[in-house]
C-alpha cells in the first residue's frame, strides 16, 4: 500500500514526512490508536480523520474478525472508582428476528457484536457483557486511563459510522442507539458461578447509561450531564434538556453528542468550558484584581451571614484564575466542578472562608505549575472543586494534580510560618490562618490528603450554623 498516496486522498499529506520518520507503514497503520498520533504531535481534527479513515481500512480491506480480548486476572475485592459506562442497543432487532432466519440473524449479531468490539477496543474501553442486542462496555475498568468520559464519546461515535455500514443480510443499514454516563460506583464483587460468572459495577451510573440509551434516537450518542463536564469543547453537543428517568431520582439532563469539534488544541478545548474571558469589563476586572490583593493580604470587611456555598466556591474559582492570570498572562489550567445542588445556605463568614479557598486554590495553582515545569508538555494542570451536603454540615474539596506534599511536610503545614515554597514566595501564614479560619472561628475542621508527585486535596467540613 502507498502510504503517501493515501495521506493525500484523505487531505493529510503534511504528515507524509512525519510517518515516514516513525517507520510507520502499511503493517503498522492499522495498530495506530490515538495516543500514538499524539505522541507524533497531530491535532484533534487531524487524529479524529486519521484514525477515520484506518477504521474505512479496516472494513475494507480485512476480514472481519473478532479482536482477541484477553481476560484479566479477576479480582476478589471490590473498590470505588470513577467509571465511564456504556451501552449499545441494535436498533429494530425484534422485527429482524421475526422476519430472518435463525441463522441469518446469529451472523447479524454476531458481525454488530465484532463491530462493538473493535471500536470499544480502539478506544481503551473494556466490553464486560454481550446482552443478545446489547452491548455493555466500561472505560476506567479494569484499566483506567487519561480522560476515559472522552474516549467513551469517540467509540459511541465511531460505532455510529461504523454500524450502518456492515455488509449484512439485514436488508438495509444496521442501527444503534447509545447511552454514556460517568460517576462513582463499586465495583469488582464476584457474582454468579462458573461461565455466568462476572464482577458486579454497584452504584446509578449502568442505570442511567441504561435510561439514556432508551432516550436516544436512532444512531445517536446520548451522554449524562456529569459526562458532558469532563468533555469541555471538544465535542459538539445538543442539550436534550432535563428527562425523568425512570429509576433515577429527579430530572436528569442528557445531551446528543453530534461529532467531534474542530477545536484545534485539546487543552484549550478542556478549558474554555469553564470560564471565559472578561469582555469590555475593565472596571469590573479591576475590581477583582483589588479584592484578590486584599485578599491576600488578610484585609477586607467580615460580615456573618447565610451564604449559598456553591456560589461562593465557583466565585473563588474565577477570582483566584483571573488573578492568577493578571499577575502571568500565560498561565492556564483545567477545572472540574462537582458542586452538589443540594448543599444549599450555611451561616458562615463568607469573606473568610473565601480567603481559605483562594488560598487553598492558588497553593493548587502553584503546585501544578511546578509540576508541568518538571514534567514537560504532556503534562495538563487540573484542579477540582467539589461540595456536598452532611445534613447539619458542608464539605467543601478542593484538589490539584501539581507535586504533592511530601509526608515529613505534610504534618508541620498547619504550622505558622511554615512553607512548603522557597524564600520569597511563601509568607507561611496562609495555611496556618486557614486552619484557624476553619477551626477556631467557624468550629470545623481541615484535613489534607496527598501522593507525592500525583496529587494533593483538602477537605474542609463546616458547620451549617458556625459560632459567632
Amino acid at each position: 500500500m502507498d502510504i503517501d498516496g493515501w495521506l493525500r486522498r484523505i487531505g493529510l499529506e503534511q504528515y507524509t514526512q512525519t510517518f515516514r520518520d516513525n517507520a510507520i507503514d502499511d503493517d503498522v497503520l492499522r495498530d495506530l490508536t490515538d495516543d500514538h498520533l499524539r505522541e507524533l504531535g497531530l491535532p484533534l481534527g487531524a487524529r479524529l480523520k486519521l484514525l477515520k479513515a484506518v477504521a474505512a481500512l479496516g472494513t475494507i480491506e480485512q476480514p472481519k474478525v473478532s479482536p482477541e480480548i484477553k481476560p484479566t486476572v479477576p479480582r476478589t475485592d471490590a473498590e470505588r472508582r470513577q467509571l465511564t459506562v456504556m451501552f449499545v442497543d441494535l436498533v429494530g432487532s425484534t422485527a429482524l428476528s421475526a422476519r430472518l432466519d435463525p441463522e441469518d440473524m446469529r451472523e447479524i449479531v454476531g458481525a454488530y457484536h465484532r463491530s462493538c468490539a473493535e471500536q470499544i477496543a480502539k478506544a481503551g474501553g473494556f466490553v464486560a457483557k454481550y446482552m443478545g442486542d446489547g452491548v455493555l462496555a466500561y472505560f476506567g475498568y479494569p484499566q483506567a486511563h487519561e480522560h476515559d468520559a472522552e474516549r467513551a464519546v469517540l467509540a459511541g461515535l465511531a460505532l455510529v459510522e461504523a454500524v450502518p455500514k456492515l455488509s449484512t443480510m439485514a436488508g438495509s443499514p444496521l442501527q444503534v442507539r447509545i447511552g454514556i454516563a460517568t460517576g462513582l460506583v463499586v465495583v469488582g464483587d464476584l457474582i454468579g458461578m462458573g461461565a455466568a460468572q462476572e464482577q458486579a459495577v454497584v452504584g446509578d451510573t449502568p442505570n442511567l447509561a441504561a435510561r439514556l440509551q432508551a432516550l436516544a434516537e436512532p444512531n445517536m450518542v446520548v451522554i449524562a450531564d456529569g459526562t458532558r463536564r469532563l468533555l469541555g469543547n471538544l465535542f459538539e453537543l445538543r442539550d436534550l434538556g432535563a428527562r425523568d428517568l425512570k429509576g433515577i431520582a429527579g430530572p436528569a439532563r442528557a445531551w446528543a453528542a453530534l461529532r467531534a469539534s474542530s477545536v484545534e488544541s485539546r487543552f484549550e478545548a478542556l478549558h474554555s468550558t469553564n470560564l471565559t474571558a472578561l469582555v469590555g469589563r475593565e472596571e469590573e476586572f479591576e475590581l477583582l484584581l483589588r479584592r484578590w490583593c486584599r485578599a491576600k493580604t488578610g484585609e477586607g470587611q467580615v460580615e456573618h451571614r447565610p451564604t449559598d456555598i456553591n456560589a461562593m466556591v465557583d466565585e473563588s474559582l474565577n477570582l483566584a484564575y483571573h488573578g492568577a492570570r493578571a499577575e502571568k498572562a500565560g498561565f492556564s489550567i483545567a477545572f472540574q466542578r462537582d458542586l452538589d445542588p443540594s448543599v444549599g445556605m450555611a451561616d458562615i463568614y463568607p469573606q473568610e472562608i473565601t480567603r481559605v479557598l483562594l488560598n487553598l486554590i492558588s497553593n493548587g495553582f502553584y503546585a501544578t505549575t511546578k509540576r508541568r515545569a518538571e514534567v514537560g508538555d504532556g503534562f495538563e494542570p487540573m484542579l477540582s472543586a467539589a461540595t456536598k451536603n452532611l445534613g447539619d454540615k458542608i464539605e467543601i474539596r478542593i484538589r490539584d494534580n501539581g507535586t504533592g506534599i511530601p509526608d515529613d511536610v505534610k504534618e508541620k503545614i498547619f504550622n505558622r510560618f511554615f512553607t512548603t515554597k522557597p524564600s520569597g514566595e511563601g509568607t507561611g501564614r496562609g495555611l496556618s490562618m486557614s486552619h484557624d479560619i476553619i477551626v477556631k472561628q467557624h468550629g470545623g475542621s481541615i484535613d489534607v490528603a496527598t501522593e507525592r508527585g500525583v496529587f494533593t486535596e483538602f477537605k474542609i467540613v463546616l458547620p451549617r450554623t458556625s459560632q459567632r
